[in-house]
């Protein structure tokens, strides 16, 4: 079970270490690097020799700030684009995505920012396609009902992993896609963070077309796929008939 461990002012999140499951090179390259995007793995000292301790200090679980509040449309085009970013990182440190381990509580935001920081767990044996699915179906059970335009992205976004699993950036295609006219409000991060700055160049006309290939379609392999005709309408519709 996982547990949050307390010394000074640091904090850690402390897993099980399950030596048969997790390669000893991909444990050595989390020891050894600070991946951007994920967790900082730290030394568990000797008392806790069978555990794997990620430092989460000065950050929140998404599953504590989502009992504050739901997410709306906009939180999850941050949330899943830095998602995106996180994993085209990867390849360069030669791990594979199946690693993440894509859960409300394991996913750790920053205070101002609401940056994201994802876990990737050397022992987690699950295909990243399930675990995406399974991640996107629980954003939409944390997703605001009551607000119309987010439950049909969140609903969209999950119904794709469930009918293209090996085309997965059909889903970075949706984000990208419908992107809201910008707001007088406070921006979800500061404009000089270079990550944001890059997530804000997506535009739908600089998207993957189908066989181009996407930044998720390089990551995972795939068979050919349909194109998606459904519209926003339509997942509406099937919402309600729920």
């Amino acid at each position: 079970m996982p547990k949050l461990l307390h010394s000074a002012a640091r904090s850690f999140l402390a897993l099980p270490r399950f030596e048969d499951a997790a390669p000893h090179f991909a444990l050595r390259m989390l020891e050894e690097n600070s991946i951007p995007g994920f967790l900082p793995l730290r030394p568990c000292g000797e008392s806790a020799e069978n555990e794997l301790c990620y430092e989460v200090s000065g950050l929140r679980s998404l599953s504590e700030a989502c009992r504050e509040q739901a997410l709306r449309a906009a939180e999850l085009r941050h949330l899943l684009l830095y998602l995106l970013q996180a994993l085209s990182r990867l390849p360069a440190y030669l791990l594979s995505s199946d690693g993440v381990l894509l859960q409300s509580d394991y996913v750790y935001l920053e205070s101002l920012s609401r940056a994201p920081h994802f876990l990737y767990h050397p022992g987690q044996q699950r295909p990243f396609s399930e675990t995406l699915s399974a991640f996107l179906q629980e954003l939409l059970s944390l997703t605001d009902q009551s607000d119309e335009a987010s439950v049909v992205l969140a609903y969209r976004l999950y119904q794709e992993s469930l009918r293209h699993p090996h085309a997965l950036d059909y889903l970075e295609r949706i984000l990208g896609a419908s992107e809201p006219a910008p707001q007088k409000e406070e921006p979800l991060a500061p404009v000089n963070d270079t990550l944001v700055s890059e997530i804000r160049e997506v535009r739908t006309e600089e998207l993957p077309q189908k066989k181009s290939g996407g930044l998720l379609r390089r990551l995972f392999s795939h068979k050919e796929e349909a194109e998606p005709t459904a519209e926003d309408a339509v997942f509406l519709e099937a919402l309600r008939a729920l």
